[in-house]
């Protein structure tokens, strides 16, 4: 994963925040929301962010908001701050499999894989075609160089989601490392088919060729 330059990302941020500030103060909490849910689809994560900030204020108990809230806080490696957000949405959604994911997910990212490894097997208990916690399950087991049982679970996930393009391209990149290059050119061929002009399968497509 390319690092971010945190610099660069808080400057991004206090420019968007005058941007929204210049905006008309007449948008409701539910215009905000919705706002938000375009940029992420986008996957462009600040604007994201500061959009479901103005959402919470203008509207406290929004409860989606505070589940976005956190996603994109982990997708901006704020991961301190994805707990918090975490915490909040939970009043709302106790028990909720999308938040033990997502919160397993941020343990892994702070090393406390023991508490990761914890909520995704009762995640899976309860769900077990949980396809997040199986991604959950197959980071743990690349972290501990168990390629086999990462494959697995990787196979389990796309067996319940066959066009899951996170499955598809971690099965691709996962095969490559080993030098199974036929398996994980099938893999990426998929990935292409499913999602054509999308820039991050084109972006391991050529990772893959490089190996």
């Amino acid at each position: 994963m390319i690092k971010k330059n945190k610099f660069l990302s808080f400057f991004i941020l206090i420019l968007f925040s005058f941007s929204l500030a210049a905006e008309d103060s007449s948008k409701s909490a539910s215009d905000y929301f919705v706002l938000a849910e375009k940029e992420i689809e986008e996957e462009n994560w600040y604007s994201a962010y500061q959009y479901l900030l103005e959402t919470v204020t203008k509207n406290p108990d929004y409860q989606k908001a505070w589940f976005l809230l956190a996603e994109c806080s982990y997708q901006l490696d704020e991961f301190a701050l994805t707990l918090s957000y975490l915490e909040n949405a939970e009043k709302y959604f106790p028990s909720d499999s999308k938040i033990l994911n997502l919160r397993g997910m941020t343990y892994i990212s702070l090393g406390k894989t023991l508490e990761a490894e914890k909520i995704f097997d009762e995640v899976l208990k309860i769900y077990p075609n949980d396809v997040t916690a199986r991604f959950g399950r197959a980071e743990l087991f690349l972290l501990n160089g168990k390629y086999t049982a990462a494959e697995k679970e990787y196979e389990n996930a796309l067996f319940r989601e066959i066009s899951n393009r996170k499955a598809l391209l971690s099965l691709a990149l996962l095969l490559g490392k080993q030098g199974k290059y036929k398996e994980a050119q099938e893999y990426i061929q998929k990935a292409l088919n499913f999602y054509t002009g999308n820039a991050d399968v084109y972006y391991y497509s050529a990772i893959l060729y490089v190996m």
